[in-house]
C-alpha cells in the first residue's frame, strides 16, 4: 500500500449509518468509492434517503488525501510506472 498504508477490510451496511454519524462528530475527512480496481471516485457529498445530507471534504488539488494516494498508486501500476503482481507485461 502506499506510504506504509495498512489494509482492513469491513462491511460495511449500505445505509450511510457510519458516515453520517461521523460527519455529525466532525470526523469525516474523505469519502471515495471504488470498483474493481480500476478507478478511485471522490465523493463530495452524502445524502441519505430521508434527504438528510453531508459534505465530504474534498480537496482535488491536495496531492496528500488517501484519494490521490490511492489513484497514484493505482494508475503507476496501471501505467507499469512500479512493477507489481497485478500487471504483467506482455509483447
Amino acid at each position: 500500500m502506499p506510504g506504509g498504508l495498512r489494509l482492513r477490510r469491513c462491511r460495511r451496511g449500505a445505509d450511510g449509518a457510519a458516515g453520517a454519524q461521523a460527519a455529525r462528530a466532525g470526523r469525516l475527512r474523505e469519502v471515495f468509492g471504488c470498483g474493481t480496481a480500476c478507478m478511485v471516485q471522490p465523493v463530495e457529498r452524502l445524502a441519505r434517503a430521508s434527504g438528510e445530507a453531508f459534505d465530504a471534504p474534498f480537496h482535488a488539488d491536495d496531492p496528500t488525501t488517501l484519494t490521490a494516494r490511492l489513484t497514484r498508486a493505482l494508475s503507476d501500476i496501471q501505467y507499469g510506472r512500479v512493477a507489481h503482481e497485478w500487471s504483467v507485461p506482455f509483447e
